[in-house]
This record gives C-alpha cells, sequence and structure tokens, in this order.
C-alpha cells in the first residue's frame, strides 16, 4: 500500500522507520514545521522531519489541517494514512481522503487513557498492565474503532524511556500485522466502551516539581513516569536536581524530622528522604543541573550528605 506518516515526536520515528522498509510504500510524511530548541533556541527540525529526510521520504510540515492541505492530499495517490504520536486533530474532511482507512498507533489500552500522555500516566499511576492499541481514527480523540490490542506487563523497574521501548517494539508488529490484514480486506472492527473512557492532558512541567509531603509510593511512580525526561525533580542547597530513580519503602522513624530531610544513608546504596504517611523514598539515580546523571552513591560522597540536609 502507498501509506501517507502522520509523526512528530520521537516515539514517532521507529514506526516510520519500521514502515519505510516493509513492502509498503510511504511517498510523503506530515510533520510539524521546525521549532526552537535548546539553551539557544534555535529554528530545529523535529525528529521525524530528520528521519524522513535521511531516508528520502517528501516532506509536507503544518500547523494544522486546512483546506489547502486537503487539496494537496487529495491529488495524491495514497491508499491509506498512519498515525502516530501526531500532535494535531484530524477533520473529518481529512479522514474522508482515506476512505476511513486512517490508522493509529495509540500507547494505551483504550478507552483508557485517551489523549497525549498515556504512557505516563500508566505509570504515576501504578499500573501493573497497559498496552498498544491500533484504531481507525475518527473525529474525537482516540474514541474511533479499534482493530487490535495488545497487553505490556509493567514491571516495577520500568520508566517512562523503557516502557516506551517496549510499546515501540511490540507496536511495530502490531501495525504491520494489521496493516497486512486490512490490505487484504481481512480486518473488522470493534467499538470502544465508551463508559470506561479516561483522558490525559500535556504535562504541566510545574506539577513535576515534587512534595515531600505525599506518600513515597506517588512519588516514586512519578519519578518513573517521568524519568528520563523531563523528570521530577526537587532542590538541595539552592540547585535543581532531578530525581531519575527511586524505590518507595516504610520509614516509622521520624524522630523531629520533616518530609524532605535525610533521614538515613546507607554505604553502597544511597540515601533516604523522608516522605508522608510514614514512608520514605530510597533514592538512587540522580541528575544535577547542567550535569550527567550519577548514582545517589555518588552524588552522597560528592556533596556531603548529612542526615538532617533538607531536599526542597
Amino acid at each position: 500500500m502507498n501509506l501517507l506518516f502522520l509523526g512528530s515526536s520521537p516515539f514517532s520515528v521507529p514506526f516510520l522507520d519500521y514502515l519505510y522498509c516493509s513492502t509498503h510504500n510511504i511517498p510523503l510524511v506530515i510533520t510539524n514545521p521546525d521549532a526552537p530548541a535548546g539553551r539557544g533556541k534555535k529554528m530545529r527540525p523535529n525528529p521525524v522531519k530528520v528521519k524522513a529526510l535521511e531516508l528520502g521520504i517528501r516532506v509536507m510540515e503544518i500547523n494544522g489541517i486546512d483546506k489547502q492541505v486537503i487539496r494537496s492530499l487529495s491529488m495524491e495517490e495514497l491508499d491509506a494514512a498512519v498515525v502516530v504520536s501526531f500532535g494535531i486533530i484530524l477533520p473529518e474532511e481529512f479522514l474522508n481522503i482515506f476512505s476511513g482507512l486512517c490508522i493509529n498507533v495509540h500507547p494505551s489500552l483504550l478507552p483508557k487513557y485517551r489523549g497525549p500522555t498515556p504512557i505516563s500516566s500508566a505509570l504515576e499511576n501504578g499500573d501493573q498492565i497497559t498496552g498498544v492499541s491500533i484504531m481507525k481514527m475518527s473525529p474525537r480523540m482516540d474514541a474511533g474503532p479499534l482493530f487490535s490490542q495488545i497487553k505490556i506487563a509493567v514491571m516495577p523497574e520500568d520508566n517512562l524511556g523503557s516502557l516506551k521501548d517496549k510499546m515501540i517494539k511490540m507496536g511495530r508488529d502490531l501495525l504491520e500485522t494489521n496493516l497486512m490484514l486490512i490490505e487484504d480486506d481481512n480486518m473488522a472492527t470493534f467499538e470502544q466502551d465508551e463508559s470506561y473512557a479516561t483522558y490525559t492532558t500535556l504535562i504541566d512541567r510545574k506539577k513535576l516539581k515534587i512534595n515531600w509531603e505525599d506518600p513515597a509510593e506517588k512519588i516514586a511512580n512519578m519519578v518513573r513516569a517521568y524519568s528520563p525526561d523531563p523528570g521530577c525533580f526537587s532542590f538541595y542547597e539552592g540547585q535543581r536536581i532531578k530525581i531519575l530513580k527511586s524505590k518507595a519503602i516504610q520509614w516509622e522513624d521520624v524522630q523531629d524530622f520533616l518530609p524532605g530531610n535525610i533521614v538515613g544513608t546507607k554505604n553502597g546504596q544511597g540515601f533516604f528522604v523522608l516522605c508522608g504517611k510514614n514512608s520514605a523514598l530510597s533514592v538512587e539515580k540522580l541528575q544535577p543541573a547542567g550535569k550527567k546523571p550519577i548514582s545517589a552513591v555518588d552524588f552522597l560522597n560528592g556533596y556531603k550528605l548529612k542526615v538532617g540536609d533538607k531536599f526542597e
């Protein structure tokens, strides 16, 4: 099939690369325009554009779907569209171009976690099972009928990065299987149960600051949900510190300590920060602002931490 590919994030890139190496043809990629990035805020292409140009695929950059885009796409010889982490709502006029064959890869078990941050939401809520859905797109966000789904176990050591990797690996295979069945006209859909629908929102970076009065389990899940990037953070002696890896433990001996106080250290393992509800966060990996990630042991030794010191 001749496939239009739409995507704009690093999550999209492996799917584009995979489809390029398949039996399908990708004559055109649609993505977002170059945007300012980095400390210098220089204009840079997104990773999908970079990969498409590397593969020799024609690129169309858009901020939205308007009549000109619809008219241009109507003149292309395209059998279907594949959408992976694109970030722009596709109107009915766009979907009609492909006679219903506009296929979306969504990293959750729909109808749970519709919207832009399903992977982080699953981790933050402590889910033990998540998955990938292949969906026929509709004008409503992530509400179209489903082609298929695959379940993925969320392990205690998983974070945003590792769970994305699992979803990419399993999602690519599932997408290819679905495309083959669709091409053979041998793929049915089933409707989502709206009564189970939940929604996610864009990441509010202000909310990534750790509240040490929260229970340690909630904080540990937040750390997993946003590690390694953008990362949850706190401040130590005025310096912004990302917490990249941690574990929740019970801690009954609070004495006169307050949430955020270091209440213990352990040679070769790191240190413990008091949290709410008689719990503590065992910190295992951190990243001081402007520096590379380091182990909690190295941080403990380098910053000469001691019991009673405080994270704000």
